[in-house]
């Protein structure tokens, strides 16, 4: 498994779930910047290049496993099976801030470009950008890794700028949900007794919206239940089909089609 982690929260979760375990690479993508004239802490420019190095190396290791494979018959031990990036919300931002302050010109930081406004032609230049990875985890699926990029939810507005309540989209570039094969939705349903307040009782479910392979959507599936002891306590159901690369709902787990 080769991790690429913009919100660093992947070597926090390897020492805690699976220490020493030489199988889970976490890579850090992010470049800190040095340059004491510019305002920004990351180096944005930078940080695209080490995540396109990384993609290409991958690239790379599966192009010499598959070449083991014709030769040999199996798969040298270890090879690259899963491919995690992590998030693609990130990377749009990364990919954005290049843009405007490399390829345009418009300031010399994050800061110096947040108000500069960008033509609908010139918006072209953060699509290729962005897609020169999402081309990198289609050679991935093509050479048999399974490739999960993750991206955080953000909100949507109406035209008089006021939040649409459970509207909130993937934060990942527009219209790249095409260049997927799945598309998984994560949320959470936090329970309330009779007087509306928080019990402490959660539920976390993931939902297949889009599959290109099937026309069977599965329905959802439980992947966490998170209580206080005196409820239950918390249980991690996880989603055990995705190790062979399907998305299927366990109809047997506790909990796993509950309303």
């Amino acid at each position: 498994v080769w991790h690429i982690d913009y919100d660093r929260g992947g070597k926090t979760s390897k020492h805690a779930h699976h220490r020493g375990k030489k199988n889970i690479v976490v890579f850090d993508p992010i470049v800190m910047n040095t340059d004491v004239e510019i305002q920004d802490q990351i180096d944005y420019l930078a940080t695209y290049k080490r995540t396109m190095d990384i993609l290409k190396m991958a690239n790379e290791q599966v192009d010499a496993q598959l070449a083991h494979f014709k030769e040999h018959g199996k798969m040298p031990n270890p090879y690259l099976k899963t491919f995690l990036f992590d998030g693609s919300d990130k990377w749009e931002m990364i990919c954005r801030l290049c843009m405007k302050i490399n390829d345009l010109g418009l300031g010399n930081d994050a800061i110096g470009v947040a108000t500069k406004r960008v033509t609908r032609f010139n918006w072209g230049v953060r699509k290729t950008r962005y897609a020169a990875a999402s081309h990198c985890w289609q050679a991935l699926m093509v050479g048999g890794v399974h490739v999960y990029t993750i991206a955080h939810m953000k909100p949507t507005y109406d035209r008089e700028g006021n939040e649409l309540e459970g509207q909130e989209i993937p934060g990942w570039l527009k219209e790249s949900d095409g260049d997927m094969q799945q598309v998984v939705l994560m949320y959470v349903d936090r329970e309330r007794d009779e007087l509306g307040r928080l019990t402490g009782v959660e539920k976390a479910f993931a939902v297949l919206s889009k599959n290109r392979v099937s026309l069977d959507l599965p329905g959802r599936h439980t992947v966490f239940e998170r209580a206080p002891e005196e409820k239950g306590g918390s249980k991690w159901y996880v989603w055990p089909s995705l190790k062979y690369g399907r998305f299927e709902t366990d109809d047997a787990q506790t909990g796993a089609n509950d309303e």
